[in-house]
Parts: structure tokens; C-alpha cells; sequence
């Protein structure tokens, strides 16, 4: 099996990480890699992703490049669609001409939040443009594709990361409260939204066991533990041994976030425990981050 790894942030390393560690063939592309990682390419060039295909020749493509900072999608609307569906449909396109498999990362936030624990049979009522970005480009994947893996995630956090950010892209939430505990900042955190935050080497194993399975569809790969963003912190704020009194609870009306955000998205396993794959709980998944 070779493999195309599109997008090198926290999800794309650690593909390639746990790739390299079982010998499986793998090649890079994105638009912030450099010389030996990997060759560059922007989504929302059609030809350039055409012509990375036909060089490449990958039997699968792990499509993790996207604009994911959600309040970022809900001020530039034509940016996020530009990449997270134009870009997505031009990769689509490229894998049904070279006849290659896709796996592609999509989200919690397809769902409006009103009841929680969705199956892969609920039905998608995205609140925001991030999830409008998501849901679309599922549906092009659906009509483009006859075999194809859909992977919906929650609240993804890994190894910390020291580089700058941009607009696009956040840090994760466990990173954000770590940094902000650990110099004393007080932060604000919602009480009614609730997720299942997920370790990025879980995701990254699930995604490889599914496509060496021969999954398709649509599958959700999330941490076993729905939580609020408050209980997260909590468990972060344990973890890392850090103030307390620093945390304030509030509700999400009091934030004034840009885009609405569902109040509890949290995703049912079943699907993915039914082939023998699971994820790790909170307290076990959070042990896995080294102090720094």
C-alpha cells in the first residue's frame, strides 16, 4: 500500500509518524512543507492537484488539509468553502481519474447539537459555516466517489506545537488551557458544549486500521468520553497538576462566540467498536501528553 498524506499539521504528522513505524509507504504534500518533508500544494489549484496525483500514484489519499478555525470559516465564508469544499471536490476528482482510495476528515460539528451521541445514520444540521464546509464536501465526496472513507472527529489535541499559528488555524484546546493555566491567565470556559475530545494518535490509528480493514462509508473516530468544555478543562487542569481557581465557568451565551456552536455534538462508537477498533478514554489519553 502507498500512501498520499495531503496536509501536514497535527493530523498529517502523526499519519506519517505511525505510517513510518509500520513500514508502510507513504508520501507528503501541503502547503507549509518544505523540501525533504514533502512537496507543496494548494487544494484549490485543480491542475496542481491533478498533476501531485498522477506523479504520486498513491493506492490511498489521507486528506487532512482544511481550514478548521471555526470562527475564522464564519467571518470568511468564501475562503472556508474555496478549501474545505472546491479543494476537497478537486482532490475527489483527481482520486476517481488515478482510481485512488480517500480517506477524508470531517467533523462533529455536521450535527446541530440537540440531542448528542449521533450515529453515522443521524441526520447532519450543521449551525455554522465550518460545518456547512464539512457537510458539503462529504455530500461531493458521496457524488464524485463509488469508494471512499468518511472519518467525523471531535476536538482533536496531540503533542503541543511552539510554531505560530495562523488565522486559519487554532491550537488545540488542551494546548490553549496548559499555556494559559501555566502563566497565570484566568480563562473563561462554557459549561454546555459538549464533546468527545480525541487524541490525535487514536485518530491516526483508527484511520489506518479502518482502510487496512477495507472500511467504507462513513465511520466516527472520537475519544470514548463526551465531555463539557469545562469537565475537559478540568481534566487538563488534573493532568498537569495546575491552578485551579483560574478556571471560570460560564455559560455559552456569555462568550460571544463568532459562529454558534451545537451544544452537545458528541458521537456514538459503535460503528467503529464493531470492527474491533476503539479509543482511549480521557484520563488515559490525556496521560499521553509529556509535561513540558
Amino acid at each position: 500500500m502507498k500512501c498520499l498524506i495531503i496536509g501536514f499539521g497535527l493530523l498529517g504528522k502523526k499519519l506519517a509518524e505511525k505510517m513510518q513505524e509500520r513500514g508502510i509507504r507513504f508520501s507528503v504534500a501541503s502547503n507549509d512543507v518544505h523540501g525533504a518533508a514533502g512537496k507543496s500544494i494548494d487544494i484549490t489549484q485543480k491542475k496542481a492537484v491533478d498533476l501531485l496525483l498522477q506523479e504520486e500514484r498513491p493506492d490511498v489519499v489521507f486528506l487532512t488539509a482544511a481550514v478548521t478555525n471555526v470562527d475564522f470559516c464564519e467571518k470568511n465564508s468564501e475562503r472556508a468553502f474555496d478549501v474545505n469544499v472546491s479543494g476537497v471536490k478537486n482532490v475527489a476528482d483527481a482520486c476517481n481519474k488515478q482510481g485512488c482510495f480517500l480517506v477524508f476528515y470531517s467533523t462533529d460539528f455536521v450535527f446541530d447539537g440537540k440531542k448528542g451521541n449521533y450515529s453515522e445514520s443521524d441526520a447532519p444540521r450543521p449551525l455554522n459555516v465550518y460545518g456547512k464546509t464539512k457537510l458539503q464536501a462529504e455530500q461531493e465526496i458521496a457524488k464524485t466517489l463509488r469508494d471512499y472513507l468518511i472519518i467525523r472527529t471531535s476536538t482533536l489535541y496531540g503533542k503541543f506545537d511552539s510554531s505560530q499559528k495562523s488565522d486559519e488555524k487554532k491550537k488545540s484546546f488542551v494546548q490553549w488551557v496548559f499555556e494559559s493555566l501555566r502563566a497565570g491567565k484566568e480563562i473563561r470556559v462554557v459549561t454546555d458544549q459538549i464533546t468527545n475530545p480525541t487524541l490525535v494518535d487514536d485518530l491516526a490509528e483508527a484511520s489506518i486500521s479502518l482502510v487496512e480493514k477495507k472500511a467504507r462509508g462513513i465511520f466516527h473516530v472520537a475519544g470514548k468520553t463526551p465531555l463539557s468544555r469545562l469537565q475537559f478543562a478540568e481534566k487538563i487542569r488534573e493532568r498537569f497538576a495546575l491552578p485551579k481557581q483560574l478556571i471560570k465557568p460560564i455559560e455559552t451565551e456569555q462568550l460571544s462566540q463568532t459562529a454558534k456552536r451545537p451544544r452537545d455534538s458528541s458521537l456514538a462508537l459503535g460503528k467503529l467498536n464493531s470492527l474491533g477498533i476503539t479509543t482511549r478514554d480521557i484520563e488515559s489519553a490525556l496521560q499521553e501528553l509529556a509535561e513540558i
